[in-house]
């Protein structure tokens, strides 16, 4: 299987992004047919954004997600709700996708995320190389971790972006004291402040995960630039 597997990351209104999202769901519920090669789904509030993120199996998926689904049933509920919404859409190569054996898989639709957290590297502005030997000294990707749900990374341009999901936050922030701060510190002085930690803890909407315990894309990691054989 020929696969390239993609995030595409949708932004728009802070405000008023929650409801238009919520009722773009319900239409695609409604329909006969569902988007197929999603992977992974959540959404957050992020600056003055409402972030939809879509993990899809390849780009052709991504595509035909967004021009038969997300797009026009998106115009369809602004229409209905008499509110117009500017909308950005960004897609990304992913870098690093690991989910636990204990997480179900579920329908793509929207599931309210409860009380589990997500925590993003943003605020660190980490390169593809030190995110690699953070990888690689703290073990962060590669280990089941108690509490940690999933892991996704994505590169933009020379950055990576990754963000941890979590059961709850204080597992979370516990672990990284213990197993991340102190290989980062080492790697970039200076860089973990209370300011960088307050920023990296996301508000977060709705998390589902769409992919079977079995795909082995629950533990991607990327090895070339392109396309590549499963």
């Amino acid at each position: 299987m020929l696969i390239d597997p993609h995030i595409a990351l949708i932004r728009t209104s802070k405000d008023h992004g929650a409801s238009l999202y919520e009722g773009v769901l319900r239409r695609v519920a409604a329909r006969s047919e569902q988007p197929q090669g999603v992977l992974m789904h959540f959404t957050t509030w992020r600056d003055d954004n409402f972030v939809v993120g879509t993990v899809f199996r390849d780009s052709a998926a991504m595509l035909e997600g967004f021009l038969g689904f997300s797009a026009p049933e998106a115009q369809n509920e602004m229409v209905s709700s008499g509110r117009a919404l500017d909308m950005s859409r960004d897609e990304h190569r992913l870098e690093k996708l690991l989910v636990s054996d204990e997480v179900e898989a579920r329908p793509f639709t929207f599931v309210p995320a409860g009380a589990i957290a997500a925590c993003s590297s943003d605020a660190a502005d980490i390169s593809i190389d030190v995110f690699r030997k953070l990888v690689e000294e703290s073990g962060q990707l590669e280990q089941a971790v108690p509490g940690r749900l999933a892991t996704l990374a994505y590169r933009i341009g020379d950055k990576v972006h990754a963000i941890d999901f979590w059961k709850d936050r204080e597992r979370g922030q516990a672990w990284y004291e213990e197993n991340v701060y102190p290989t980062y510190e080492r790697l970039r002085p200076g860089r973990i402040t209370e300011e960088t930690i307050a920023k990296s803890w996301l508000e977060l909407h709705s998390f589902v995960v769409c992919m079977p315990p079995e795909d082995p894309l629950r533990r991607f990691t990327r090895s070339v630039d392109g396309p590549f054989r499963i």
